[in-house]
């Protein structure tokens, strides 16, 4: 993905105080939202960037590749929506982590729909080939697919486990929903990891009434987190490559 260049930055830095004086209504509430809280106008502009790139067909080449497309559609939705719910900024990271691994699990579960509309997220590093992922004919083969997704799922899980240890800067109002979505998300990955390469292939996974309620009154009534200084390792690791990115939290 093609980094913003140092002149597009500034021109964008000295454009930020009029952006909220916007005469489109939708720009000025972004904008006054973004500048009280805090939260760089690069973040909007490259979701929309990294949307623009991906309206094309694409087979991501690297896991570099994929967390800075993780980052750019969906991390960066997490840093916005972070001061709508009312988080301190000091939440941004885990924001982030959410979004990104919300993407991962979307990936992992439409692999068949995405390589219909010419796209692979799967890592061709990783040694995905397309055709197979999609139609694996032989017993072999559909080990291989599935190690990627199994992969690809294991980082989900890193950054979900980064994301959960956040949780508690989400004012109460707002901190059940989100903790439902993320527990929703990560069981629709661990769902295609117990069912295994057997059924992965038969349909797109999802959950049924009976699994959600499971899950969120798990969430609720035992809410467990991880050691945070040893997730922020682990995630800080698989993004350190991301640390120029424009809006990319420290």
């Amino acid at each position: 993905m093609q980094m913003l260049s140092a002149l597009r930055l500034a021109m964008l830095k000295a454009a930020e105080p009029a952006f909220a004086r916007s005469f489109n209504p939708t720009a000025t509430t972004v904008g006054t939202i973004l500048l009280k809280h805090g939260v760089s106008f690069c973040v909007p502009l490259y979701f929309l960037d990294s949307l623009r790139e991906d309206s094309q067909a694409r087979h991501v080449q690297s896991k570099d590749e994929l967390l800075r497309f993780a980052y750019g559609v969906a991390g960066t939705v997490g840093q916005m929506l972070r001061p709508v719910l009312g988080a301190p900024v000091q939440a941004e990271p885990y924001a982030m982590a959410l979004g990104v691994a919300m993407q991962l699990t979307n990936i992992a579960r439409d692999v068949v729909e995405d390589a219909a509309r010419g796209r692979c997220y799967l890592p061709a590093q990783w040694g995905a080939d397309s055709q197979i992922v999609v139609r694996p004919e032989t017993d072999v083969q559909r080990r291989h697919a599935f190690a990627m997704l199994e992969r690809l799922l294991a980082l989900a899980e890193d950054f979900y486990a980064y994301a959960e240890t956040g949780l508690h800067y989400i004012p109460s109002g707002n901190r059940r929903a989100i903790r439902i979505a993320l527990v929703f998300y990560r069981g629709i990955g661990r769902k295609i990891l117990r069912e295994g390469p057997s059924q992965y292939w038969k349909g797109r996974a999802y959950l049924g009434k009976l699994e959600k309620w499971s899950l969120m009154l798990g969430a609720l009534l035992f809410p467990k987190t991880h050691a945070a200084s040893s997730m922020r390792d682990v995630v800080a690791c698989d993004l350190s490559h991301l640390r120029g990115v424009p809006g990319f939290p420290a």
